[in-house]
């Protein structure tokens, strides 16, 4: 082996030494360079990371939340008309209902206040008087309800027993006036006077124009109620404990709801007999004159055009002058005299037989 030769080797085998020792130096630099987390910096980390999927989750649970919202159809369950039973036992669908609507933290607030015996009796209190309510709006409209359905189902019935249009005039555009008649009485003016009337009679209700004849059935239009709102999910009862201040709530308020709802009846049902007995009242003292007739005008005004508006083919019909009675007893025709049972009869008694007649059925 030449000189040259031994030269280039033992310079190829230093830079490669040079190399070697180079890479190791850079490894030993990038070691250097890693620092290490301590336990404190690692619960840090770990709190940070966990935080973020947490968000990320609340975020994917919003958006799919909103994207595909679930909306329960609860009309089936309102539909469904209230009874008693199932209102005191606290078991009828829309009842029920409630309950799932309830959250785990309202319950947890719930448990926690019912903690203190002060508190635990202001929510009974407060149970029992929402049943009391609810059972009285669910009574009254259960009632009231069904008597406008009866009424309706008996329309070929009623229609016949009162009918209105027959007693219309000016071809129907006018309602003639309601009057009612006092029977006998009798009353001291003063220390020297002593003042009967065997009947008096008056316009409770003066005659108006209407579009169509009037029928039994408007006289019950208030029988149309709402259905009572559910009580609040915050006042119902969640144990058995709490179900006996429902129950007597309930028993209270169902009873008075079915009171309150059988007296408006019977006013409707005497307002019924009253304005039609009236009308009769009226045509028949018209024929005899003892009351002047309505005096009606019509025009026809033809084309009227108001700015922006144009109406063809106008007419106005009105009332001029309301009936009166006429004092002048001369010009009166006789009324065929019959036999008056009422001149024995006090007030008070006829308002006595009539209310007996009301309760009995007879006029409901």
């Amino acid at each position: 082996m030449n000189r040259r030769t031994v030269v280039s080797t033992m310079v190829a085998l230093c830079l490669a030494s040079g190399m070697t020792n180079a890479q190791e130096s850079s490894d030993k630099n990038e070691a250097s360079d890693k620092y290490e987390l301590n336990q404190k910096e690692e619960v840090i980390v770990d709190t940070s990371l966990s935080s973020f999927r947490v968000n990320e989750l609340k975020e994917l649970y919003s958006e799919t939340a909103k994207k595909k919202a679930i909306k329960f159809d609860r009309k089936y369950v309102k539909d469904v008309n209230y009874d008693f039973r199932s209102t005191v036992d606290f078991n009828h669908p829309s009842l029920g209902m409630l309950t799932t609507e309830i959250t785990e933290s309202d319950l947890e607030a719930i448990q926690e206040i019912q903690r203190e015996q002060q508190a635990r009796d202001m929510r009974n209190q407060t149970i029992m008087q929402t049943a009391f309510h609810f059972s009285y709006a669910a009574s009254y409209y259960k009632r009231t309800r069904e008597k406008h359905e009866e009424l309706v189902n008996q329309d070929k019935v009623y229609s016949q027993i009162f009918p209105f249009h027959m007693l219309l005039e000016d071809e129907g555009r006018v309602k003639p006036p309601v009057i009612l008649e006092t029977p006998f009485s009798r009353e001291i003016e003063d220390k020297r006077t002593i003042r009967e009337r065997k009947r008096r009679y008056r316009i409770a209700e003066q005659a108006e124009v209407v579009l169509r004849p009037p029928t039994y059935l408007d006289y019950f239009n208030n029988l149309l109620t709402k259905k009572p709102d559910l009580p609040s999910i915050y006042m119902i009862p969640l144990n058995d404990d709490e179900l006996v201040y429902w129950r007597k709530g309930v028993m209270h308020g169902w009873v008075e709801g079915n009171e309150k709802a059988n007296i408006v009846i019977q006013q409707d049902t005497r307002r019924l007999f009253r304005d039609f007995i009236g009308m009769l009242r009226y045509r028949a003292q018209a024929n005899a004159k003892i009351l002047t007739r309505p005096t009606t005008h019509h025009t026809n005004v033809g084309t009227n055009a108001r700015g922006d508006v144009i109406n063809i083919g106008e007419s106005v019909f009105e009332i001029t002058r309301l009936p009166t009675f006429n004092d002048d007893d001369i010009n009166w025709i006789a009324l065929p005299e019959v036999d008056d049972i009422f001149d024995d009869l006090t007030q008070e008694t006829i308002d006595d037989l009539t209310q007996e007649v009301v309760e009995s059925g007879a006029l409901l």
